[in-house]
């Protein structure tokens, strides 16, 4: 859905999924632009050639990357010159230092989804406050506004005009 936004709002957006993930399925359901790049092994000489020739055929600017296999798949093109931004969303503790290295110098940015993920790092894990953005998540919500929740109002003896908010998912404190 990222991909797609960005593409519908004049940016030249790609996802680089394994073909065999229900990302990529998904991804062409949705007729998002991806590219398929098999993404089964960290250490994939293969994968890093058509990351980097991708990147630069393609003129991209930064590639983003979300999980550790992705981002040690993308570093040879982050040490090729091509800024990596690496995405963090949980506050896990990183305890290896080839894990908190990856964070301090593989990456140029670091996107927090929360300002507890980045206080974490740069708590625990020294990196630099400079480094780290933090963007929550965002929600579309006209997209949502289907149904009027009366029922489910009258059942729960809420006001007529009560807003009705749900969360699907886990509510930490950490987020």
């Amino acid at each position: 859905l990222e991909i797609n936004w960005l593409n519908s709002h004049s940016h030249n957006a790609w996802l680089m999924a394994d073909p065999r993930s229900e990302v990529f399925e998904k991804a062409n359901i949705l007729g998002t632009r991806v590219i398929a790049l098999n993404l089964r092994h960290r250490f994939n000489p293969a994968a890093w050639f058509r990351t980097w020739n991708f990147c630069r055929a393609n003129k991209i600017d930064i590639v983003k990357t979300f999980s550790s296999k992705d981002h040690w798949l993308a570093l040879p093109t982050f040490l090729l010159g091509r800024p990596l931004v690496r995405a963090r969303c949980v506050t896990d503790d990183i305890v290896k230092f080839g894990r908190a290295g990856i964070y301090k110098y593989g990456c140029s940015k670091i996107l927090a989804d929360a300002n507890a993920v980045k206080e974490k790092l740069v708590n625990e894990n020294k990196i630099r406050a400079d480094k780290i953005a933090v963007v929550g998540s965002a929600v579309d919500l006209p997209r949502f506004r289907s149904g009027d929740g009366a029922k489910f109002r009258r059942e729960m003896y809420f006001a007529p005009d009560a807003p009705l908010i749900v969360n699907i998912g886990m509510i930490r404190s950490d987020k």
